[in-house]
């Protein structure tokens, strides 16, 4: 090889070699062909090209496990971003994720207004099934009798249910008055109704559910109005097998460990992901969906579908799990949180709302949500002093 031709060599392949570095995987193949063109047998450049056209060939996953991927850059032990997701999902998610062109999506893949990308396409492709679904419904829609509905109103303070006009549908309860044995204290917040050693529902009620009682200070269709709701006229009209879930707010279940997670304002920065992937592997859920489910305990269904979950709550005794698990955890709360009153005496009860969101997620029903803007003022310090002060 002449010696113009090597220095150019050596500069096509010094310059190929960091454009892959950099991840600019096409120039990079480029000048590793100018490579083979000044030397046939160069077997290394042969080989990167094969590399690159792997990267770019979405069909497939081609990590080891929780190494650095040379697709993506970056080590898949993350629990947003990790190797059974780039093993199960498409060809489409890949090269999305591939091409984002915000840093930070490699880090937290979340959007601005805290949406997930991947539930993002999802949910565009449910939404056909949800119209369809819909539109059936509407079109034979007979039932507007409201009298097997019953709702729980939940609270412990009558700030809470003043705001609530009275219904037959609604059942308001305090929870102070529930009686779940060993899980009956604040710290559940209103999952201790799952718990409860009573019936808390007619057995002539055929649509039920566990809400708030301060739904009307959070979110934005009146529990109280229900009778006027229209995904309630579809809940009324569809069938058991339908699977419709009427909740609050919606988001993908992998938010709590986002950057975004409410666990932030619990434990250290440093120490929230680490909890949540031994929390999951604690409860047993590890495939994990990326889609957009109820994320909180504000559910209104078929009976068949509430009482599903409460006795996967019972036979897995997950309130038993939840409570050895956060007595366990060996982190100290962060100043804000144990400074506040309102948060620090629920702390099982925010784990319990990851379950609900965790379960939902490994069923993937037709969940319509009835609360679409953010919660800042909810939970806003002000706010929450105030809470705190009077309610409690």
């Amino acid at each position: 090889m002449k010696i113009i031709l090597k220095n150019r060599y050596s500069r096509y392949l010094e310059q190929a070699q960091l454009l892959e570095k950099d991840r600019k995987f096409e120039t990079a193949k480029i000048l590793y062909k100018k490579c083979i063109e000044i030397n046939p047998n160069d077997d290394f450049s042969l080989e990167r090209i094969k590399k690159i056209d792997d990267i770019n060939n979405y069909s497939h996953c081609i990590c080891d496990e929780e190494t650095l991927c040379p697709r993506y850059g970056m080590n898949m032990d993350g629990e947003l971003i990790n190797h059974y997701w780039c093993q199960s999902t498409s060809r489409k998610e890949r090269e999305i994720f591939l091409n984002q062109k915000t840093p930070r999506f490699f880090t937290s893949y979340y959007l601005e207004n805290s949406e997930c990308l991947f539930a993002n396409i999802y949910q565009r492709k449910k939404e056909k099934i949800i119209n369809e679904l819909k539109n059936s419904i509407i079109k034979s829609k007979k039932y507007t009798n409201f009298d097997n509905v019953k709702i729980l109103s939940l609270g412990h303070s009558d700030k809470q249910f003043t705001t609530i006009k009275d219904r037959d549908y609604i059942v308001k309860i305090d929870l102070n008055t529930i009686d779940a044995g060993k899980y009956s204290g604040n710290e559940w917040s209103e999952s201790r109704a799952f718990a409860s050693k009573k019936n808390m529902f007619p057995n002539d009620a055929d649509i039920i559910g566990f809400t708030s009682a301060s739904w009307n200070l959070k979110f934005d269709n009146r529990i109280d109005n229900f009778h006027n709701w229209g995904d309630a006229h579809i809940l009324l009209n569809s069938r058991p097998g339908d699977n419709i879930v009427l909740c609050a707010h919606m988001h993908c279940s992998c938010l709590w460990s986002s950057n975004h997670s409410f666990l932030y304002t619990i434990y250290p920065r440093d120490y929230v992901k680490s909890i949540i992937r031994s929390f999951y592997r604690f409860i047993g859920f590890q495939d994990k969906k990326h889609i957009y489910v109820p994320y909180a305990n504000q559910m209104i269904a078929h009976r068949k579908v509430i009482e599903e979950y409460l006795d996967f709550l019972r036979i897995n005794l997950i309130f038993d799990k939840v409570e050895k698990f956060v007595n366990t955890i060996n982190v100290p709360f962060i100043q804000d949180f144990k400074n506040k009153k309102y948060h620090n005496v629920r702390l099982n009860g925010y784990f319990m709302e990851m379950v609900t969101c965790l379960w939902f997620n490994s069923k993937d029903y037709i969940y319509l949500p009835q609360h679409n803007t953010g919660l800042h003022k909810w939970y806003a310090n002000s706010f929450i002093e105030e809470r705190s002060k009077t309610w409690l």
